[in-house]
């Protein structure tokens, strides 16, 4: 008598979800480019290409400060990404948007690939001829002097909601290492490190008066709002004892 193979459904694994996440990647690096190229004719004049390369290789050249722009906006989506994926982990409602047991992978994901690109966006500006920071204004937080006042203070919010952000990523890696109340702790304060890099972008990015710019905080941060709600009540369901 032979025995029959069969085949047993198993949760969707790492290596399930890793060409979806490069194809990502090539879609972020592709919005990017786009992104700058666009900046020319939407925010200044239409060049051509030759006189694109030309500029690009002078000293006064806006090449870094048109990359900053486009990666801040790409790392805000990203951050954003991160948040919405990290509401939905444990949520009744999660096998719904992702594979099986693959939510906190996707936080992780986002929240890395966001921290990536913010630092990026905010390294990129040495090379800027018109800002001219330095290393040290760019690691220390409220050091950029050539910005104003206000300006300069939601800068080093940001500066601090990166290292936040950082310091929570590495708490994932390492939670095995440490008190579970104390990263709890850590990871209670990812709401309050979004909600500064939202003010950083709102009071620092150049494009923040912008009427496309408003609409995307505008209906991202509404939809997080909604979803935030949504998880408490269903916190607040869950814990209550029932009727025996």
């Amino acid at each position: 008598m032979t025995k029959t193979a069969h085949t047993s459904t198993k949760p969707s694994s790492n290596s399930d979800i890793t060409p979806l996440k490069t194809v990502i990647i090539v879609m972020i690096l592709l919005v990017s480019l786009i992104g700058w190229l666009m900046g020319f004719w939407v925010f200044g004049e239409p060049i051509s290409l030759t006189t694109f390369i030309n500029e690009s290789l002078q000293s006064d050249s806006q090449l870094a400060w048109q990359w900053s722009r486009v990666l801040g906006v790409v790392a805000y989506l990203l951050f954003w990404l991160s948040v919405m994926t990290g509401l939905m982990i444990g949520s009744k409602n999660a096998n719904t948007w992702f594979a099986r047991g693959t939510a906190l992978d996707w936080h992780r994901f986002f929240g890395s690939s966001a921290i990536i690109t913010a630092v990026l966006h905010a390294m990129i500006l040495y090379f800027d001829g018109y800002l001219s920071p330095s290393v040290g204004e760019l690691l220390i937080p409220f050091g950029i002097s050539g910005l104003d006042t206000t300006k300069r203070i939601f800068a080093g919010i940001g500066q601090l909601a990166l290292y936040l952000s950082i310091i929570i990523t590495l708490g994932h890696h390492a939670k095995t290492l440490i008190r579970p109340e104390l990263w709890r702790y850590i990871h209670a304060t990812a709401l309050l490190a979004y909600a500064s890099i939202v003010a950083h972008g709102l009071f620092v990015g150049s494009d923040s008066t912008s009427l496309w710019l408003g609409w995307l905080y505008f209906f991202s941060n509404a939809i997080l709002g909604t979803v935030l709600c949504y998880r408490v009540i269903q916190l607040n369901t869950s814990s209550r004892p029932t009727d025996a």
